[in-house]
């Protein structure tokens, strides 16, 4: 894993990579994805139709990571009002470094900007909880964490 420090969005774009969104698993009464605050909120303002398309992945395949052209959704909490957990966090990073053999094998060879998951709205300390678990997992040089200035 590499680290780096600003904008993600500004990150992703200069190096043509891709955004790890933390989100949670809750659905309005109209399908769509509740993305309402924070990276996930930046996320559904840039791709309009991804609260969409995220609302219907959580219907079928609950708390699992989607995979979007610019984004990854990594739940981290079930319900937006809740804490995070570390469950969702570790799993969540699993299915990332699956998704990188995936893409190494295909020969797809874009970086993936990873944030603080469950860090911020979602209260989950860093250096205690968090970055043991990502550091363990994410060796891959294709993951970048990203902290903000």
């Amino acid at each position: 894993m590499q680290y780096d420090t600003g904008d993600i969005w500004e990150l992703a774009l200069a190096h043509k990579g891709l955004v790890v969104v933390p989100t949670n698993t809750t659905l309005k009464k109209d399908g769509l994805a509740v993305m309402g605050a924070g990276l996930a909120k930046d996320a559904a303002e840039r791709f309009p139709s991804l609260p969409h398309r995220l609302g219907d992945h959580i219907k079928r395949w609950a708390d699992r990571i989607y995979v979007d052209s610019h984004v990854i959704c990594l739940p981290t909490k079930r319900d937006w009002r809740q804490p995070s957990t570390m469950e969702l966090v570790e799993r969540g990073c699993r299915e990332l470094v699956e998704l990188d053999r995936v893409f190494a094998i295909c020969g797809y060879n874009r970086p993936i900007f990873v944030p603080q998951l469950g860090c911020g709205l979602g209260g989950l300390k860093w250096e205690r909880q968090v970055r043991p678990v990502v550091d363990s997992l994410l060796e891959s040089e294709r993951f970048i964490l990203v902290s903000q200035p």
